[in-house]
């Protein structure tokens, strides 16, 4: 692996089996993946995940009355579209597993979901890659979009005058038919979950409406940006959980930093849409629990409902953010002097 950063994390990362994956099986006519219990799967076995917008459209998903069902195989044709693809790019990458929280946590079973909340760190962390259906609004959206060459296509052109000072060189434009900030304002940027699912995960392959983007610890880049490099957006992945969380500057200078990442993280955070209210805090945790066995420096700090024992006091201070129309949860979230109680992007000082 050429990437420094990336490969620091695959040697430093604890390995843990998620509880369930489903197996891809080779292409055949009649495509089936089964479901596996931990038991059944290797302990460096690679897999990917799926980052994806639930919607309204589920029309499979485990429960416990289709669990032994899941176990004996599941029709790829029978999925949705985005899971089918999903399946497909798999396989073609030669990994075996995918985990898709749909089909591999239980749904009407509060304790399983429950304990792969837990998890969820986890089954990110040590997956190989992580797959974004980012054009999707649903499972029915799928990953590969149909566009116009256009769109993956430079378009080269020569001036009839040039300034003396400017290189005689081809002048190459580039569409960027979703604007800056792409990957912030697809479909699937608007979820809350994504953020925790995107900043643990090793690397993401993100599948836009008219372009590939690949992010992972060491660097962004698109299949139509010039050099292959992304334009920055307003949430960098490298910025945040690739940096060290733990700089050697003494104990102010971590704390700090390690305030002023979070804040970022909450910020963004904030402004997505969770379709459970109270999943509010759970949906972030994993975030949280990384930051804090990152920060060896002091074992003494404390996590209360969104915000950290070290200065706490400052934090207390968040407030609104002039850009967005929010309000208060009317079901119980948190407590009311927690950021995670008010629905709407938040600020720290």
């Amino acid at each position: 692996m050429a990437h420094t950063r990336c490969a620091q994390r695959r040697h430093e990362r604890s390995r843990q089996t998620p509880t369930r994956l489903l197996q891809v099986q080779p292409f055949e006519p009649s495509p089936k993946v089964y479901l596996r219990q931990a038991a059944e799967i290797p302990a460096d076995a690679r897999y990917s995940t799926l980052s994806h917008c639930w919607g309204q459209y589920m029309p499979v998903k485990l429960e416990r009355s289709t669990l032994q069902a899941f176990l004996g195989g599941i029709d790829v044709d029978s999925l949705p579209l985005t899971f089918q693809q999903a399946i497909v790019l798999t396989r073609s990458l030669g990994i075996e597993y995918i985990w898709i929280d749909s089909l591999c946590i239980i749904q009407d079973d509060d304790q399983d979901w429950a304990n792969e909340c837990t998890r969820m760190t986890s089954v990110y962390m040590n997956s190989f890659v992580n797959i974004g259906a980012n054009a999707a609004s649903d499972s029915r959206g799928g990953l590969f979009q149909r566009r116009s060459w256009k769109s993956v296509n430079p378009l080269s052109v020569r001036l009839t005058y040039i300034p003396t000072n400017w290189y005689r060189k081809p002048v190459v434009l580039w569409p960027n038919p979703e604007g800056g900030n792409l990957l912030d304002h697809a479909p699937l940027g608007d979820r809350g979950w994504v953020v925790q699912e995107r900043l643990l995960a090793p690397r993401t392959v993100h599948f836009l409406k008219h372009k590939v983007v690949w992010e992972c610890d060491e660097c962004q880049a698109s299949e139509t940006d010039v050099a292959g490099q992304l334009e920055s957006t307003s949430f960098s992945k490298r910025t945040y959980l690739a940096v060290p969380v733990a700089p050697s500057n003494g104990s102010a200078g971590r704390t700090t930093q390690f305030l002023d990442i979070w804040s970022d993280i909450v910020r963004f955070y904030s402004a997505g849409k969770l379709s459970v209210a109270t999943d509010k805090l759970v949906a972030i945790s994993g975030v949280a629990k990384y930051m804090f066995e990152n920060r060896q420096d002091d074992r003494s700090l404390k996590y209360y409902a969104g915000l950290w024992s070290c200065n706490f006091e400052i934090q207390l201070t968040w407030s609104a953010s002039y850009f967005s129309v929010g309000s208060r949860s009317r079901t119980y979230v948190a407590p009311s002097w927690s950021w995670a109680s008010y629905n709407g992007e938040v600020l720290f000082p």
